[in-house]
């Protein structure tokens, strides 16, 4: 079978796309919610269940940062535990700069990449203390 690269050319009102990185882009924010910055922000994180009975703590990276969620890796957890049933994550920032600053997320996509653990959480709600 003979492969043939897609022509646009026939297609009423289609243009080639100029821009790829661009369009990729556009994609990527449209499907997220939000532009994506790559960070890296050390945080201390707390499981707990929706009722907000504390199941582990420990720490994590963020590497991944937008106006919704994020990205975490590098989980090291007390029990090493997650649970097999809906929980939240409550996210406080090392960072002196963010320190006060409280998130609460849900999980939304787990993966492993260069045999690394990670999650991709979305943002519930969030706290400033003084």
């Amino acid at each position: 079978m003979e492969e043939r690269a897609f022509s646009y050319e026939g297609v009423e009102g289609a243009e080639p796309i100029k821009n790829k990185e661009l369009f990729v882009e556009h994609l990527q924010t449209r499907f997220r919610g939000a532009k994506r910055r790559q960070v890296r922000i050390r945080c201390d994180v707390e499981i707990v269940f929706r009722n907000w009975n504390k199941v582990d703590h420990g720490r994590a990276t963020i590497t991944d940062l937008s106006a919704t969620g994020a990205f975490l890796t590098n989980f090291d957890l007390n029990r090493k535990v997650f649970p097999a049933k809906p929980f939240y994550l409550r996210i406080r920032f090392r960072n002196r700069d963010l320190r006060g600053w409280q998130i609460v997320a849900e999980p939304v996509r787990l993966s492993m990449s260069d045999g690394k653990f990670g999650m991709g959480v979305r943002f519930v709600k969030y706290e400033v203390h003084a």
